[in-house]
This record gives structure tokens, sequence and C-alpha cells, in this order.
């Protein structure tokens, strides 16, 4: 069976993120390369939806009818291309998620109940990462309902991206 990640939009293009989070992620990459891995890189819901001169918002921000909306309009064409993938061969699907982000967080996002985020790197009230999906997973992953492929979640944690690169290469070795 042949490893097919799913990747992240800012795994492959920094300038998607909010400026004062950009971080490459050039290691991984290159592991990715290195070892002929199939990637598929995803559209960034939050940049699409609200652009590149946007702050820093938590997963409560981003829960409404209309960003989930947009999420499921990015994510059908991706779980077409995964159904398609797997009548041709026997793929195991790994998505990499971002630690911490508000739409594609796998097990950690940020949140903050009062719907505070924050502007030029000034935090208005309290953010806290919390144990939770963000929206967008979440939205792949109640898509994927009716796809029936197995995706494999890795959080990706960019303040130790060692951990991720050695867990990358465990799969790919």
């Amino acid at each position: 069976m042949k490893p097919l990640f799913l990747l992240s939009h800012c795994l492959l293009n920094n300038y998607s993120k909010v400026e004062p989070f950009a971080n490459r992620n050039k290691e991984l990459v290159q592991v990715l390369l290195q070892f002929e891995a199939g990637v598929i890189q995803l559209p960034c819901p939050e940049f699409s939806y609200l652009g590149g001169k946007r702050w820093g918002m938590v997963k409560e921000q981003y829960d409404s009818s209309g960003f989930r909306n947009h999420c499921q309009k990015l994510l059908k064409p991706v779980l077409d291309q995964l159904g398609d993938y797997m009548k041709v061969d026997d793929y195991v699907v790994y998505y990499l998620g971002i630690k911490g982000s508000p739409s594609c967080g796998v097990i950690n996002t940020c949140s903050n109940e009062s719907y505070s985020g924050e502007i030029e790197g000034k935090c208005f009230a309290e953010t806290k990462i919390v144990e939770s999906q963000g929206v967008f997973i979440e939205e792949l992953l109640a898509l994927n309902n009716s796809y029936g492929i197995k995706i494999n979640l890795l959080e990706v944690d960019e303040d130790n991206i060692e951990s991720t690169i050695k867990e990358v290469k465990n799969i790919l070795i």
C-alpha cells in the first residue's frame, strides 16, 4: 500500500498564513519529496474565504454556516479525486494538519468562547489551545462519511517539527 499525503495548504505555501504565524516547513516537505511520497495540497479555506489581509481568528469565529459551506465546496473535489485514486491502487491516506489552527487543527485548535482573536499580534481576550478539531477538518471528516475513505490524521507541531518529520519518516520507510 502506498502512502498518499493530504497537506494543509500552508505546509507548501507559507504566504497563505496570517503573517505573524508564517513558518516555513521546508524540512518536512523535503522528506516527502525525498521518499517520492504522493502529495495533494488542499486549498486554504481561510485565505480563500477572507484573503491575505486577515487577522488571526479562533475556531468560534469560523464556526458559521457560511464558512462551513465554503469548506464543503473546497473539499468535495478533493474527495472526488481521492475516490478516483482509490480505484487505481491501494493507498493509505494521511492528512497533515496544523496544531492550533482554527481550520486545520487535527487534535488541537485555538479557541476563545468570547469570539476574540488577535489583531496585529495583540490578544484582546484569553485565547487558548484546546483539544478539538478545526472547522475544515470537521467538514472533511463529515463529507468523507459518504466516501468511506480511511483518512489517518497527523498533527504538525510547527514548534517541534522534528517530531512530525520522525513520524512521517516512519510511515515512509
